[in-house]
């Protein structure tokens, strides 16, 4: 595992973190919330109860369908947040999730979420909000385009 100071360089080139206090990101590393993954290693299993929350802070993962593992469905560069939906919700996993290389990812399972400062946990959801919004403009915009298309073929 990485020092403190590695994972700490790693975590200011992440979005999500940018709010957080440099006491409030030692205190993640200090206590286990950053994991390293080995290349074709699955953070997230299609079909399972997880309630885990990623965001991922190096390294490549794919994103895949149990019945299709072979055809990835979307690549997860480096501050991609990913599980999000099941983290806030009783949904069982949709897809896999499988590092392409070694990746080090923040990993927050939701019961250590519960115990967490409240004050973290504000930040946490207000950036999980963020990224979520970011997408829903991203697909109107695609919807848009896609109508567009449409009407004028």
């Amino acid at each position: 595992m990485r020092n403190i100071q590695q994972l700490l360089k790693a975590m200011e080139t992440i979005d999500f973190f940018s709010d957080f206090t440099k006491e409030e990101k030692e205190w993640l590393c200090e206590n286990g919330f950053l994991e390293e993954y080995k290349p074709f290693s699955h953070l997230i299993i299609q079909g399972e109860a997880d309630q885990t929350l990623f965001v991922l802070i190096s390294g490549l993962l794919d994103v895949t369908k149990s019945e299709t593992p072979d055809k990835p469905l979307a690549e997860l560069t480096p501050g991609s947040i990913f599980g999000e939906v099941a983290f806030f919700s009783d949904h069982l996993r949709t897809t896999n999730v499988v590092a392409k290389e070694r990746v080090l990812a923040f990993k927050l399972p939701k019961e250590k979420f519960q115990t967490m400062d409240a004050n973290m946990k504000v930040k946490i959801q207000d950036q999980t909000i963020h990224v979520l919004l970011q997408r829903l403009e991203h697909m109107n915009a695609t919807f848009l385009r896609m109508a567009r298309l449409k009407i004028n073929n």
